[in-house]
């Protein structure tokens, strides 16, 4: 399950987390990602995720679930102050769950020709070590050609063996 996290009191948190939760339930989903990005729709009607909606976010998850919780946020997110519609540089290491930053590398192709033209497994999006973490996985490009998938598509790499994704 994916969800845009949106500013709000504990009560909207809540219902947002309620919300992905029985998503997950009724399609058989065994893990969440939150995206924690300031879309121009929140930022122009001030409802961007600040860090408190995201440790909400999150102690509300954990206590009631089992499942993981994977954490979008992009690094450029991340550093800018709060009045910069940021979350002003918190440390992420409390977050439970995996850590996913976007790097864009350019260039176009398959997934594996752009991940590979970026530097692959040594890439720069590897190195965006924030929040006292690295990530442990690298979105590397929104416009690789997947086939069956539109030509915008967000692509993702995770270092390791399939066994050790998994367990991520």
């Amino acid at each position: 399950g994916y969800h845009n996290l949106i500013r709000g009191d504990q009560a909207s948190i809540n219902r947002q987390v309620d919300y992905l939760r029985r998503k997950l339930d009724s399609a058989g989903g065994n893990a969440a990602m939150a995206d924690v990005e300031p879309y121009p729709e929140l930022v122009a009607n001030g409802l961007w995720p600040r860090w408190d909606d995201v440790r909400q976010f999150h102690d509300r998850w954990y206590a009631l679930e089992s499942r993981t919780c994977a954490w979008y946020i992009p690094r450029w997110f991340w550093v800018k102050d709060v009045t910069n519609t940021g979350l002003g540089r918190p440390d992420l290491r409390v977050l439970r769950g995996p850590l996913v930053q976007s790097h864009y590398a350019g260039g176009d192709g398959t997934a594996a020709q752009v991940y590979a033209n970026a530097g692959g497994d040594s890439g720069t999006g590897w190195d965006d070590i924030f929040g006292e973490r690295p990530p442990d996985a690298w979105q590397f490009t929104a416009v690789a050609d997947v086939l069956g998938a539109s030509s915008s598509t967000d692509v993702n790499a995770v270092r390791g063996t399939l066994s050790q994704t998994v367990t991520l």
